[in-house]
């Protein structure tokens, strides 16, 4: 259906049109009402109702009994707590018992404001309750950094003096980064699918948050990496030698992820390009040290740690790299809508 409009003018600056009667009545707008006016690439304009998301109540059924794994469960989980699901409903029996358990352990650990508010003999209620206002994703960006950064601490510390209880804090802050992830992540989205605007995340497009999706995932798998390695040298046995050039390459290691992470947070070229460029070079050092550390030490332990920090090396680029993506977005919105 095409209406015709004439443009009208208030003010000295301000053109107006009337929206058709019918369409407002349809979709419930009245006198206050707030929509949203977005400008579209080819320079038409899309209108639509302010998203009424809070009266939206989706619900999520995981049945245990049907032989569902923990791990499948999981992800149906966390998928359906990103994208906005408000209540989750997990069934057992005595045969699934050990897998409820499992289950509720690793949802309860990961998930921010996932609390049980109804129990009975076969089943759990799960509610998302006092969920946070987005924060702006270069907040985000800087708030999971941190985490990591804390993380990476931590392991160089346990490695250096020996003391696990250092390496049990590195592993048991992972779940904390899975947590900020999976609720940033869900904020991200609840912007996207229309419940706040763009503009309350710091972004002025749908594509820019493309770019941060990726940082804030590439964090986590740095994450990951890092909880392995702590896992990996509580059970390694080496020499001091070995360990000596381990905690060497993983401050190398550690100086090009912050490099690399603190661009993303100030979206600066510059510091992009250093930390590319250690990154790249600290690569090519983890060959030499991959070589000599496998002459003296053997096992499925130390080819994990040294395979976990190229790949963190790797992820350090990535996140460089990102920022060249977020500005090239930039540029070309700015070219696209002007000042």
């Amino acid at each position: 259906m095409v209406i015709a409009r004439r443009v009208q003018l208030t003010g000295k600056t301000t053109y107006i049109i009337s929206l058709p009667k019918e369409w407002a009545r349809s979709i419930g707008l009245t006198k206050g009402s707030r929509v949203f006016v977005e400008v579209l690439p080819d320079n038409s304009v899309r209108i639509r109702p302010e998203p009424k998301l809070s009266s939206v109540k989706l619900s999520k059924v995981i049945d245990l009994r049907s032989g569902l794994d923990v791990n499948a469960a999981v992800r149906e989980v966390v998928s359906a707590y990103m994208s906005g699901y408000e209540t989750f409903t997990i069934i057992f029996d005595d045969s699934s018992f050990d897998r409820f358990k499992s289950l509720r352990a690793i949802l309860e650990s990961k998930l921010s404001g996932l609390i049980p508010v109804d129990e009975k003999g076969d089943r759990v209620v799960y509610r998302v309750v006092s969920a946070p206002k987005p924060l702006p994703v270069r907040d985000a960006a800087s708030w999971m950094y941190r985490l990591v950064n804390a993380m990476f601490s931590d392991l160089i510390k346990g490695v250096k003096s020996g003391d696990y209880k250092f390496l049990d804090f590195a592993i048991e802050r992972d779940d904390l980064v899975d947590r900020a992830y999976f609720m940033i992540v869900k904020n991200v989205l609840t912007v996207l699918l229309g419940g706040a605007p763009l503009e309350s995340i710091g972004v002025t497009s749908n594509a820019e948050t493309l770019h941060y999706y990726h940082a804030f995932k590439t964090l986590e798998r740095v994450a990951d990496h890092l909880a392995g390695i702590a896992r990996s040298f509580k059970e390694l046995k080496a020499g001091r030698d070995a360990i000596e050039d381990l905690v060497v390459f993983l401050e190398k290691c550690m100086e090009a992820f912050s490099e690399a992470s603190e661009s993303v947070i100030k979206l600066d070229a510059d510091r992009a390009r250093r930390a590319a460029s250690k990154a790249e070079a600290l690569r090519g050092e983890w060959s030499d040290l991959f070589t000599s550390i496998r002459s003296s030490v053997e096992g499925f332990n130390i080819d994990s740690i040294l395979l976990s920090l190229n790949r963190i090396l790797a992820y350090s680029i990535d996140l460089a790299e990102i920022v060249y993506d977020i500005n090239a977005t930039k540029s070309v919105i700015e070219a696209v809508y002007g000042d």
